[in-house]
């Protein structure tokens, strides 16, 4: 009996989801499997398709053949089609997408299987487990492998892809170690992923792009620092690792291990089991209040000075961090000293006269009357120029300079290794970010730092403040971040904010028309903020306990204004508001 497949073509429109039926020929019909990549015609013109079924020829419908068949491996299987489905439902994005996330760079051809041919059925104890682990994890990761035999790990970034990768290959030399990254070439990546579908003694190190990825026997996966910004993709479909792979453990068995600093809320709220170490997660932390100094001083306080000056006179290792690259991120009245915070949602004010959350009246200081606000904190560039004021300028460079006294921000902490003397010059921007994660993000962020300084024996860390009775200080200076996480998991449920509630943002430039189209695809237990102006668009933030049935009436909204000529962007669990 002849045979025949369902392939949704390589299009990115919701109407294709389903797929086309299509012959098989005789010749190819051995090559044609589950996930197979094909070569088919639509309209007149060839394009690649994704097949996710095979089955006896219909009686009686006259079909097209496929042309062809590229490459001989497939991409995915039944449980990776099913996660895919669910996971182009959630993120409201064509299926053709999600699938295209499973095919490297290259046209995969088959490897041959190598390994021990062990059954992986051992493996399929589905547990989600949360790991609070000093940074660097490289241990903890190898702890892993040790315990469970290769597993694919996910890193935020290909630096800490490469180290770690060397590090394994170092201390398990019988196991086979591959990277992979989008900067790495078509050839490398491709190659990584033949060796991770087809060997099941392989170990991958890879970014975010290799989350959809075959991986052979279905192993449990690795994800370390789940919480980063990176792990995250900026574009549509706005896939989150730790989200796609939780998808995928649903249907695999496999289980998956979460490895942080500071675990996420998240994580945390899906997790089997949190594990912390029983001492500190990191130094010392010094809080540095300055609310009783005068308007006009130095960006640094004396007593940070003082340690800095004395750690570059000793050869030590200094690292200062900037909550921002550009510009001071918060500022405190110049009367009182008091950190100005929008009085309706909590965010850190600015010298505009407006919120930048809620686009409330920065309006007159509550304490004290006063108008005039003074900066918190500012770009690299301008605390370097202080520094240098009491530094001899050679003894301060970047993060990449081998100089006694770096200044970095978020990014510079990546590969930053061991240091004697970290410094937060404003943490009050970061804890009044305009978004909800403001405080978790801070804390992990202000821990990676701390981490650094435990590394360097004996190292601290100060934190320059103007509100040092917030909780993530007292939480950064215990070093145990246990019950502030369960505290904010209570108050992100009170709010209705991810993990317990569910945020979709929808941003395009279609008009006035899209506000009705939005609103009548919203159910009644959605709530529906907007539209809100922005540079070149306009937004809504849809909000509520369970969203799936707004999920799947916004894919008809989304391909109407599409086909209309208008830009969409659909980011389903937003990180910023």
């Amino acid at each position: 009996m002849s045979q025949a497949c369902q392939v949704v073509p390589d299009i990115p429109v919701f109407g294709v989801d389903d797929g086309f039926t299509y012959t098989i020929p005789e010749e190819l019909e051995s090559k044609v499997h589950l996930g197979s990549l094909v070569r088919i015609r639509m309209s007149g013109r060839r394009t690649k398709g994704f097949v996710t079924s095979v089955f006896p020829t219909p009686e009686g419908r006259k079909l097209k053949p496929i042309d062809g068949v590229s490459g001989s491996a497939p991409l995915f299987d039944a449980d990776l089609l099913t996660a895919a489905r669910n996971l182009a439902t959630h993120y409201i994005t064509p299926m053709s997408t999600v699938l295209a996330r499973t095919a490297p760079p290259n046209v995969p051809k088959h490897e041959r299987p190598t390994g021990d041919g062990r059954d992986q059925q051992e493996r399929r104890t589905g547990t989600i487990r949360v790991l609070a682990s000093v940074a660097p994890h490289h241990r903890t990761v190898i702890g892993e492998i040790q315990r469970t035999g290769p597993r694919p790990v996910i890193v935020p970034t290909v630096v800490e892809a490469e180290a770690l990768a060397a590090a394994i290959a170092a201390e398990l030399p019988d196991v086979r170690v591959v990277t992979a990254a989008s900067s790495m070439s078509g050839a490398h990546v491709t190659a990584a992923w033949r060796a991770v579908a087809h060997d099941d003694n392989t170990v991958l190190v890879g970014t975010r792009e290799t989350a959809m990825w075959r991986a052979k026997g279905d192993p449990a996966w690795i994800v370390v620092e789940d919480s980063r910004r990176v792990m995250k993709s900026p574009s549509t479909p706005t896939m989150h690792v730790r989200d796609v792979l939780l998808e995928r453990q649903r249907h695999t068995g496999a289980g998956l291990t979460i490895i942080s600093p500071v675990p996420s809320l998240e994580s945390i709220q899906v997790a089997d089991e949190v594990a912390y170490p029983t001492g500190r997660l990191w130094a010392g932390m010094d809080i540095a209040d300055r609310t009783d100094e005068p308007p006009g001083s130095s960006l640094l306080l004396p007593r940070v000075q003082h340690a800095i000056r004395t750690g570059a006179e000793r050869g030590q290792r200094v690292f200062v961090l900037v909550t921002s690259r550009g510009y001071a991120p918060a500022f405190r009245c110049r009367g009182c000293s008091a950190l100005r915070r929008c009085g309706e949602c909590g965010a850190a004010l600015t010298e505009a006269p407006t919120c930048r959350r809620c686009g409330t009246e920065r309006g007159p200081c509550p304490d004290c009357g006063a108008v005039a606000v003074i900066p918190l904190g500012a770009g690299i560039g301008r605390i370097r120029e202080d520094i240098a004021r009491f530094v001899a300028p050679d003894k301060i460079g970047l993060a990449e300079d081998d100089r006694p006294v770096s200044v970095g921000s978020e990014r510079d902490l990546v590969g930053l290794g061991a240091i004697d003397l970290g410094v937060v010059v404003d943490i009050d921007g970061m804890l009044g970010a305009p978004h909800y994660r403001a405080a978790e993000d801070t804390l992990r962020l202000v821990g990676r730092l701390g981490q650094a300084a435990m590394h360097g024996g004996g190292g601290r860390v100060a934190i320059q403040t103007s509100d040092k009775d917030h909780p993530v200080l007292h939480v950064l200076a215990s070093g145990h971040p246990q019950r502030f996480l369960a505290s904010e998991l209570e108050v992100r449920g009170r709010s209705g904010f991810p993990p317990i509630g569910e945020l979709i943002a929808f941003e395009t430039n279609a008009g006035p028309s899209a506000d009705a189209k939005i609103r009548a695809a919203c159910d009644a237990s959605a709530n529906v903020l907007g539209p809100a102006p922005m540079s070149d668009r306009t937004r809504w933030l849809i909000s509520g306990t369970d969203l799936s049935g707004t999920r799947v009436a916004l894919r008809r909204v989304v391909d109407e204004l599409r086909q209309g000529g208008a830009t969409v962007r659909v980011d389903a669990d937003p990180i910023d508001l």
